[in-house]
């Protein structure tokens, strides 16, 4: 019996996950507290050895490090050019 390689189509889920970050339902103390959840579970790995796993864990906080410098950068840019409501 042979196997052959398991293939995926990513554009759904690059598609759903790109959206959530749009629609803004990751917000700030959530993205921050994914980003603690998975340092932590990265450290973790590295006290017990496994170099894998911990690496897998440092790109999904990294991602939640990029989300959070996205809410700041936004945040600020609607501090400086606040919208103008209609009389």
């Amino acid at each position: 019996m042979t196997y052959g390689p398991i293939k995926r189509s990513h554009s759904n889920v690059r598609s759903k996950v790109s959206s959530r970050i749009i629609d803004s339902k990751v917000n700030k103390a959530s993205a921050q507290q994914c980003y603690e959840k998975y340092m932590a579970m990265a450290n973790d790995c590295i006290t017990m050895g496994d170099r894998i796993s911990a690496e897998s864990f440092y790109q999904h906080a990294e991602h939640y490090l990029r989300v959070l410098n996205e809410l700041k950068a936004t945040a600020a840019i609607s501090l400086l050019h606040p919208v103008e409501s209609a009389p």
